[in-house]
């Protein structure tokens, strides 16, 4: 029986007729950088270990080693691999584009979280490895005590589905696209020495204290101006004024009066 002394190494960074990509290789405590078409590493001994580093949206065809690590990162993937008694006495690695990529999804929003699942409806964990041509639902909720914006937005969640390819290349700009807002909360104040104030949201009556505004809702404020001894000081004859008040951040935590709205003066 024949026992193997050493593995022979080589890298093909081959990624089409004209170029590769991107890709170092480091052993022996020394980097290497990677160039177009084949490069020689070396022998390597059982329990030796080599780690690439690549480009973004590229794997390896490792071709009888054993990877032993990954880690994902920002520009690409630093993937180690592991010469063992089982390996090849010669084999040359090559670069693929990659056909999944893990979730990594976690932290990406602030008072909220976003989460994707498969088409069963089971969620995806971080973790796990996707195939980029998987479709998948999106989704981003709000925290307690905050309402989400931007469209394809019902019950206070987005919601979409799109493949996963498109959610790793534009989760930014999902985020970015639906803001999470704090609700925003006003008192109504319905006392009037000199009149009847009301406030109305469309058709529906509202009053007291309020806690889940938005900002741009119009609350409409109609006020009956009932003491004859008291006029209006805006010009404005009728017994009854109403003015539309659009709510903003700026208003949270204050009350709503007649006074800062519709002025009236003592008559002569």
């Amino acid at each position: 029986m024949v026992v193997k002394e050493y593995t022979t190494v080589k890298f093909n960074n081959k990624k089409d007729m004209f170029s590769g990509i991107k890709a170092t290789a480091t052993y022996n405590n020394e980097t290497k950088t990677l160039e177009k078409d084949t490069t020689d590493l070396g022998k390597f001994q059982n329990n030796d270990e080599i780690v690439f580093s690549l480009e973004k949206g590229y794997t390896l065809n490792v071709n009888g080693l054993t990877v032993s690590d990954i880690q994902e990162t920002e520009n690409g993937d630093r993937i180690t691999v592991k010469i063992t008694k089982n390996s090849p006495p010669e084999t040359t690695i090559s670069i693929k584009k990659k056909t999944s990529e893990k979730a990594q999804i976690s932290d990406f929003v602030e008072n909220g979280v976003m989460s994707i699942y498969h088409d069963d409806g089971s969620m995806i964990s971080d973790e796990e490895h996707v195939e980029l041509s998987e479709k998948i639902e999106v989704r981003i909720t709000p925290n307690s005590g905050y309402y989400i914006t931007g469209k394809n937005v019902k019950d206070n969640v987005y919601s979409e589905t799109m493949k996963f390819s498109t959610f790793k290349k534009k989760t930014e700009d999902i985020i970015s696209k639906h803001k999470i807002k704090k609700y925003i909360t006003v008192t109504l104040n319905e006392d009037d020495d000199h009149g009847i104030c009301s406030y109305f949201i469309g058709k529906e009556k509202i009053s007291g204290t309020l806690e889940n505004l938005k900002e741009n809702d119009v609350i409409k404020m109609n006020y009956s101006l009932t003491d004859e001894n008291y006029k209006y000081s805006q010009f404005n004859l009728r017994d009854t004024k109403t003015k539309n008040i659009k709510i903003t951040e700026e208003m949270n935590n204050t009350t709503i009066s007649r006074k800062d709205y519709i002025q009236i003066e003592k008559k002569d």
